[in-house]
């Protein structure tokens, strides 16, 4: 099978190293000349706004994957024309956005923190106004590592703060509480098969991720029979979509995880 990835970059070169003894090929599409996965298969060289280049990509694969998930959704539903692409577009535009991601865990029952849609300094004003509390403001495009995000006091300066994240769309969310971070990631094959991969603690150092552990205890993975999820996608939860948790047990959408992990787990779902 080969496999086209949208990305070139070190996600790309590890997804294509652990793919080879799978007897998988790859091609990379990527608009740098030199990616660092380009000697681990063929490579195309393109802009993601280029069609007739992601067109030329897509007929040599017999499915597309995205090495990251800012890659636009137009090239994306360009590409989903020629062959599948997973996750699929849909998904992977819910994962770009903030706010879309947190209106698709409502929509799917998922328990978020409160959150507010905030377009410019007057919305960002009167809800700092009538909130208690402190509030997370963050872009909702393209922060990671700590970039794009910062704490809001109700005495800081509203105008400097919409400034600092550059002016653009935000969301804001309510202050949360929590003992740690987790992340997991979780598979469905095609054949509607589920595997979880061990449960994941998060340690970050100024905003970004220092380290992750896995316990002895958490160690291994689950596989699960097939199952109708809320959504009926096949689904890959990636280590972007990180969450964080309190202690407690899972009490909604997801029951067969009950007797695996006693945490309330928050999960995004995404076509495969």
């Amino acid at each position: 099978m080969r496999i086209g990835v949208l990305g070139g970059g070190q996600l790309g070169r590890m997804l294509a190293l652990a793919g080879y003894p799978l007897g998988l090929e790859f091609v990379f599409y990527d608009h740098n000349p030199q990616p660092c996965a380009a000697h681990l298969g063929e490579l195309v060289v393109g802009e993601f706004e280029d069609k007739e280049q992601l067109t030329r990509f897509a007929q040599q694969v017999d499915l597309v994957t995205v090495e990251f998930e800012n890659v636009p959704l137009a090239a994306l539903e360009h590409v989903a024309q020629y062959v599948p692409v997973y996750p699929s577009p849909r998904a992977v535009s819910a994962a770009q956005d903030r706010l879309e991601e947190k209106q698709l865990f409502q929509s799917l029952g998922i328990p978020t923190p409160e959150f507010h849609a905030i377009d410019n300094v007057a919305a960002l004003t009167d809800l700092l106004a009538i909130h208690n509390g402190s509030l997370v403001l963050k872009s909702r495009r393209f922060g990671y590592d700590g970039k794009g995000q910062l704490l809001l006091e109700p005495s800081d300066d509203v105008v400097k703060a919409w400034s600092a994240l550059g002016g653009v769309p935000l969301i804001a969310e309510q202050r949360m509480q929590f003992e740690r971070e987790v992340s997991i990631i979780a598979v469905r094959s095609r054949s509607g098969d589920v595997c979880f991969y061990p449960l994941t603690e998060n340690l970050h150092q100024h905003g970004i991720l220092k380290r992750s552990k896995v316990s002895l205890q958490s160690a291994g993975y689950y596989c699960l029979p097939r199952y109708r999820w809320p959504l009926s996608f096949l689904i890959v939860v990636a280590d972007w979509w990180q969450t964080k948790l309190h202690h407690g047990y899972i009490t909604q959408g997801i029951g067969p995880l009950k007797a695996l992990l006693p945490v309330n787990l928050k999960i995004i779902y995404g076509q495969y």
